[in-house]
């Protein structure tokens, strides 16, 4: 295995599966260990056995609110040297954590102009595409948001 397919591992499968299976453990584990986004990359490299060639300062994890009744978290992870390796991923949860979404902000290639693309995925779903978006201030976490909102709270 080399280095892109486990951090692919790490962002696509790992994270995800975490978040929709511990949930509210997972989640509140972020806030208060920020640390621990990084620790749980190390343990999918050494699981694999390839070298990290991540810092722990290239990461971070960044919690708000949304609404009075929804929370995101943004994590923020090393430039991706290719597609589809993830800039960020946001995960969308309700106080009940029963509306919960990972979305992920991926890295382009040459059939979308390499410009980076949003990707959600849910519970027993394979990521779906959201389309593009541009990188910078909270044009990602605005149609990462709007998705969220569409899926779940539709007007």
């Amino acid at each position: 295995m080399d280095r892109h397919t486990a951090r692919y591992i790490y962002e696509h499968r790992l994270l995800p599966h975490w978040f929709f299976d511990l949930k509210e453990k997972f989640a509140m584990s972020l806030i208060t260990d920020p640390g621990l986004l990084y620790k749980m990359l190390l343990g999918t490299f050494e699981q694999n056995q390839v070298a990290c060639p991540y810092q722990k300062e290239q990461f971070q994890v960044i919690p708000g609110r949304f609404t009075d009744t929804i929370t995101v978290i943004k994590l923020v992870f090393p430039e991706p040297e290719e597609d589809p390796l993830c800039y960020a991923a946001f995960l969308f949860f309700d106080e009940n954590f029963q509306n919960l979404s990972y979305i992920t902000v991926e890295k382009g290639n040459d059939i979308n102009d390499d410009k980076p693309h949003l990707y959600a995925f849910e519970k027993g779903k394979k990521h779906m595409e959201i389309g593009s978006c541009e990188l910078g201030g909270m044009k990602d976490f605005k149609r990462a948001a709007e998705y969220y909102m569409n899926r779940y709270f539709p007007s």
